[in-house]
């Protein structure tokens, strides 16, 4: 029997029981997609995400939604002195404004992936925003949304936004888990997301 420690954490979050719920398996070597893919759903969290060894950094990360499994995660740091996440992302994918329909956004999604809404509004440098998208027939609301603060700031970079830029983002008030974000998008068009993270409790999983 194998024992695996698990963590959970609500990040993005400025008190506990705010921010986006996850869990964090620490040790996720030796552990195949299904299994990992099974635990997901088990903890129906909006993320459950699997430390793996790594030759390039200090670890790898997996991370699985209940439905489907997200590409591998980017080079992550922690600034324990503001105990905040930092994602640094040094590329952005070409963006495009979307008609403001969310619900067509949601019907035909893009080039075949699972489609997704982020809409926002920017008032100096606050931000608020909210993140849709369909889960088994229904509409879910994602309370925080690290990938989508990233390509907000891919989006001020494609529109030729003056640099460098920092912002904070609301989100998840509408569903009752407030998140604030911090975007920072540096003059050499580097991409940070940052945002504090809190641990709830651990536990050991084993079967």
């Amino acid at each position: 029997m194998r024992e695996y420690a698990f963590r959970i954490v609500n990040v993005f979050a400025e008190t506990p029981l705010a921010g986006n719920p996850l869990a964090v398996i620490e040790n996720g070597d030796g552990l195949n997609d299904t299994t990992m893919q099974a635990l997901a759903l088990q903890f129906n969290l909006s993320e459950t995400t699997f430390i793996l060894p790594s030759e390039r950094a200090t670890a790898r990360v997996r991370i699985f939604t209940p439905p489907s499994d997200l590409a591998d995660a980017p080079p992550l740091w922690v600034d324990t002195g503001s105990e905040q996440l930092v994602i640094p992302l040094a590329t952005f994918s070409a963006v495009r404004r979307a008609a403001p329909r969310v619900d067509l956004m949601l019907k035909h999604g893009s080039n075949g992936q699972r489609a997704m809404a982020y809409v926002f509004a920017r008032e100096g440098d606050r931000v608020l925003c909210r993140f849709f998208f369909p889960k088994h027939g229904a509409v879910i609301e994602d309370p925080g949304t690290g990938s989508a603060c990233a390509n907000l700031g891919g989006w001020l970079i494609a529109t030729g936004a003056k640099l460098p830029q920092r912002m904070t983002l609301d989100q998840g008030e509408a569903v009752g888990r407030r998140c604030q974000l911090g975007l920072e998008v540096t003059a050499k068009q580097e991409i940070r997301v940052s945002g504090r993270v809190i641990e709830l409790g651990r536990g050991l999983l084993h079967w």
